[in-house]
């Protein structure tokens, strides 16, 4: 998309990392891991 958009770069951010979906879904996961055992603890 940054090749192909001809919109002014001021608000625009491309992340470039192939993986950063992943990373994402990762660090959700993990977050609701860590709010699930907290329940089961308190």
């Amino acid at each position: 998309m940054k090749r192909f958009g001809s919109f002014g770069q001021g608000n625009i951010q491309y992340i470039e990392d192939v993986r950063a979906n992943a990373k994402g879904y990762e660090m959700l996961g993990s977050a609701y891991l860590a709010k699930a055992q907290r329940r089961k603890i308190g």
